[in-house]
């Protein structure tokens, strides 16, 4: 595949100007005028982005200029980056219980041997030794976000068994 990409001596920038010139929709010099404004303002632009310091207040401006993510449903929330530290953290006491509540499943749900053994029993042995993993972390995490009463949105591929099949958020009965 390479081999053949680099069969073409010519570059789609280029393809594209000898086609928009073939089809007189630009004159040659006013191509190379154009693409040489286009280049300086994406240097130009480059160039200011470390001078650019954006506010709360300007993203939450309906008349700025720059990005309107900050809008709408969004206006009220904050960020420690902008001046704001939230209060984060959990009594120690309510880890057992989410740890518990990650791994529960009804007695009438059949759930595979080796997320038994090495899931749902590690976590287990991990709790008696006051210990967490990774995956245990993120749990608890996770629980104790939706506890306080926050949504939490997993997307993606790994949401049920995860990439490297730590996280197992949901259980399937066999």
């Amino acid at each position: 595949m390479y081999k053949q990409i680099r069969k073409h001596q010519v570059s789609a920038p280029k393809l594209y100007h000898q086609r928009l010139v073939q089809e007189k929709l630009v004159k040659e010099d006013e191509y190379e005028r154009i693409a040489k404004h286009e280049e300086k303002h994406l240097a130009d632009q480059f160039s200011d982005k470390d001078n650019v310091k954006k506010t709360m207040e300007q993203l939450k401006d309906p008349h700025y200029k720059g990005a309107k993510s900050m809008q709408g449903k969004w206006n009220e929330m904050t960020f420690s980056q902008y001046g704001k530290e939230e209060e984060t953290g959990i009594d120690l006491e309510t880890i057992p219980t989410y740890i518990n509540a990650s791994i529960f499943a009804p007695t009438t749900f059949q759930i595979h041997p080796r997320i038994q053994k090495y899931h749902i029993q590690n976590r287990l042995n991990l709790l008696e030794k006051n210990s967490l993993d990774f995956a245990a972390a993120e749990a608890v995490a996770f629980a104790s976000l939706i506890d306080t009463g926050y949504n939490v949105r997993l997307s993606g591929q790994d949401v049920e068994r995860a990439t490297f099949s730590h996280r197992h958020l949901v259980f399937t009965d066999i």
